[in-house]
């Protein structure tokens, strides 16, 4: 129930920021409508968590016919994922158990990385795939190296990962690495069962 959580209704508000730019553009700074359009579609756009929507997964989608709840799945969440690829600048891969945005390195949590992941591709999303994961056993490195060899991407060199800022930097493949800090990740107890 996040403002724009999902990544359908994301993608609705780009769309309409998208003809609003364009609007404004032409009519209060007299940029042809094409510049414009050129200009709203390279300016606006989504930066897509994985993590963020596998947190749906704390939701039903509905109930059936006999009232019981409807979980999400990772179909559901790789299709959330989709309804987005038009607008998608780039997106966050991290894991979680799907209950908190925690952060986790690839592979430890139950988000489809990798099903999102090679969905965008197939469909022809071409941009950059960053890591946002903290910690792992180990540290940030070991949990950087540890997606790294989650998603068989090339390491090369002794630094694994890109530094910030990431999103300017040119990564050796399509995941870059992304070291924010962020406090109070909470999670479950029951994280290893």
């Amino acid at each position: 129930d996040m403002t724009l959580s999902n990544p359908k209704d994301t993608a609705a508000a780009v769309k309409e920021a998208r003809e609003q730019f364009v609007k404004e553009a032409v009519e209060k700074y007299h940029v042809s409508e094409r510049e414009a359009r050129a200009l709203s579609e390279q300016l606006i756009g989504i930066n897509l968590d994985v993590g963020h929507i596998n947190t749906y997964k704390s939701y039903y989608k509905g109930v059936d016919e006999n009232g019981n709840p409807i979980p999400y799945t990772d179909k559901d969440i790789v299709s959330m994922a989709l309804s987005a690829k038009d607008y998608i600048k780039r997106y966050h891969l991290n894991d979680n158990m799907g209950n908190t945005d925690a952060h986790l390195p690839l592979g430890e949590g139950n988000a489809p990385i990798k099903q999102v992941y090679e969905a965008l591709k197939n469909a022809g999303v071409n941009v950059p795939a960053i890591l946002e994961t903290f910690g792992g056993i180990g540290g940030d490195l070991m949990g950087a190296v540890q997606s790294y060899l989650y998603m068989n991407a090339p390491i090369y060199g002794d630094v694994p990962f890109t530094s910030l800022p990431t999103y300017a930097s040119t990564p050796y493949s399509s995941l870059v690495g992304d070291y924010s800090s962020y406090q109070n990740l909470g999670l479950r107890n029951d994280f290893f069962s």
